[in-house]
């Protein structure tokens, strides 16, 4: 039987050519056949955790298969918090808000001071709710004061808050708005999402329920961070625009 510094070396060796599985497999089978040896378990959750960040790069953005290792370590070590962090990366970049919100939440269960997982549940909420997305990111400014993400985010959120007050205080500013939003597609093919947001001073929810409409109704069709434009539509959209 090899002793464990064959194991090992085998094991870094096959890493070093991405042959990640192999390396698994072996680790696996040590874990199994020696349960209580923390240097085989510790092992092993460093290479599902390599694994696993490899998979979900942006690189390779294998996001659902990174799961199942994330998924792994904390079957392993279930006070593992980062790989709560990361099983909640991947369930958002794929789309899944409520599961990546559950796995930051574990996460913070078990490191309550964890920055990144509050800045990364303000995210979520930013389209859901500014005002909870703020105090997440408020949160994160606990912790660490000079966190530049969460500085810009809560700077935008209350720059947003404070235009939604502003447009309900005063309906000309919408209408302007609104008019130079017209400009802007009576010129233009394609149109990026950042910009008609900006435009409308409105948050990330609303703009994508707008695209959705506009989508649906005028055939307008989402190219990436672009929206493209159907010119034969357009003059039925720019009269609309002025109901919204």
């Amino acid at each position: 039987m090899e002793n464990l510094d064959d194991i090992f070396l085998k094991v870094e060796k096959l890493k070093e050519n991405e042959n990640f599985g192999e390396a698994l497999e072996i680790l696996e089978e040590s874990h199994e056949n020696f349960p209580n040896s923390e240097e085989i378990k510790n092992n092993l959750i460093k290479t599902l955790f390599e694994y696993g960040c490899y998979l979900s790069d942006d690189f390779n953005s294998r996001f659902e298969e990174s799961i199942d290792y994330f998924k792994r370590i904390i079957e392993i070590d279930p006070n593992n918090y980062r790989a709560y962090y990361n099983l909640g990366i991947s369930y958002y970049s794929i789309d899944l808000s409520e599961e990546a919100l559950k796995a930051y939440e574990a996460a913070l269960e078990i490191k309550p001071d964890y920055v990144y997982c509050y800045y990364n549940i303000g995210l979520i909420y930013e389209v859901r709710d500014l005002k909870k997305a703020l105090e997440y990111h408020q949160n994160a400014l606990k912790i660490e004061p000079n966190f530049r993400y969460a500085l810009q985010a809560v700077k935008d959120i209350r720059e947003q808050l404070d235009q939604q007050a502003d447009s309900q205080k005063n309906p000309k500013a919408l209408n302007e708005r609104i008019e130079k939003l017209k400009s802007l597609f009576k010129i233009s093919k394609r149109v990026k999402i950042d910009l008609i947001q900006e435009i409308l001073k409105i948050t990330k929810s609303d703009l994508i329920n707008l695209i959705i409409s506009w989508g649906e109704k005028y055939q307008f069709v989402l190219d990436g961070d672009y929206l493209e434009i159907n010119k034969d539509r357009l003059s039925l959209f720019l009269d609309n625009l002025d109901h919204m």
